[in-house]
């Protein structure tokens, strides 16, 4: 229609036929495709196809479609009060959320005050959720939690955790849909790796973008000449199918020429029964470049030092992976949809400077059980000329 420039205006137009014309009308979701209306009877095309027709009533009686006739409660920015009273009070069945939330839903103590009865499935996506985390999240809340994987550039989906059969796998982000291709390179050699083996995740599908709107060099930075697109996201792939994300290859912190992902190290911290939140970022420094830096907020009541969550971590990692440095923060910086703003904390260590990196509480190799008598010290040994 011309003239018609908003969402706003569109439903109104839409509701303005509906109740001239007597025509049906409905809204469909993106991935069922367009709706038309021809006289009483309504057409649900997917890709120019026709895939059902029918009264109205028949549609929305389709089994295979149970969310048409459902409620879409959006917020402006997430705030975990005002979320869970929407799911309280809008009985929301499906909820979408990204990590940094799962994890309030499995810690914060305000979630208790809440019936989160309704909600059926948790979808988690846009970065890695912790093994650990997404099981406690969902015994906690009652429900199924399962995870996916995608981009704008795939329009958005990749992987997805099957619903029915071979089911969930904790930690995974699941499969990769029909048609979809998924390969895992080395980043630095360009070898094509196998299962088990961590690289940059590749997929080539028909949901992948031409490129990148005027940008014919990020384009061929993105895609390679037969069609695969490099996403920047290093994973892995189990004996099952199942792909695992890890982190994002730019936010590796690169200790001594090593890799060491964020992601698994927030992971393991969020394990330790003293801490509500966590994000690892990389600390400059001299001698190895870069070392992890953990900033670390405290569950309301719980004590733990620096040496303590560090010589946790010691205790789980290869020695490249440990905690260096801490620190301990009222919360952790995120968007309006809860993912955490790591650039914030990584140009404030920046600004920082890059000290050496002190020889120290990352080392748990004397570490003495409390109540247990001091350990005599070391003794050097004589030195020979």
């Amino acid at each position: 229609a011309r003239g018609v420039t908003s969402q706003a205006q569109i439903l109104k137009l839409m509701l303005e036929l509906q109740h001239e014309l007597g025509m049906a009308v409905l809204l469909i979701t993106p991935d069922l495709g367009v709706v038309a209306n021809i006289a009483e009877e309504i057409v649900v095309m997917y890709h120019g196809e026709v895939m059902e027709s029918g009264t109205l009533d028949d549609i929305f009686a389709h089994a295979e479609h149970p969310y048409l006739r459902a409620l879409l409660r959006a917020v402006p920015r997430f705030d975990m009060e005002q979320c869970l009273g929407a799911v309280q009070q809008y009985r929301i069945t499906m909820a979408p959320l990204v990590p940094p939330i799962v994890v309030g839903l499995a810690k914060h103590p305000v979630v208790d005050k809440f019936d989160l009865s309704s909600l059926r499935f948790v979808f988690s996506g846009a970065a890695p959720l912790g093994e650990a985390v997404a099981p406690e999240a969902a015994k906690r809340i009652g429900c199924t939690l399962g995870q996916g994987y995608g981009m704008t550039e795939a329009s958005p989906v990749t992987h997805l955790s099957p619903t029915r059969r071979p089911g969930f796998k904790v930690g995974a982000s699941g499969m990769p849909i029909p048609n979809t291709e998924v390969k895992l390179m080395d980043p630095n050699t360009g070898k094509e790796l196998g299962t088990g083996e961590s690289g940059e995740l590749w997929i080539r599908g028909p949901q992948i973008m031409k490129g990148y709107l005027g940008r014919p060099d990020a384009t061929a930075e993105s895609i390679d000449p037969d069609g695969w697109y490099k996403t920047g996201d290093v994973g892995y792939a189990d004996s099952d199918g199942y792909f695992f994300i890890v982190d994002r290859v730019k936010e590796l912190i690169k200790y001594k020429a090593m890799q060491v992902a964020p992601a698994e190290l927030e992971a393991l911290l969020l394990t330790h029964p003293a801490v509500a939140d966590v994000a690892v970022v990389p600390s400059p420094d001299e001698e190895a470049g870069e070392v992890p830096k953990a900033f670390v907020v405290l569950k309301p009541g719980q004590q733990a030092d620096a040496e303590t969550l560090m010589h946790f971590v010691a205790g789980h990692v290869a020695p490249h992976k440990r905690i260096r440095r801490m620190a301990f923060v009222e919360q952790i910086p995120k968007s309006p949809s809860g993912k955490i703003l790591r650039r914030v904390l990584i140009e404030q260590e920046r600004r920082a400077g890059s000290p050496r990196t002190p020889r120290g509480p990352a080392r748990p190799t004397r570490f003495r059980p409390a109540g247990a008598p001091a350990l005599p010290p070391r003794k050097r040994p004589t030195r020979r000329n």
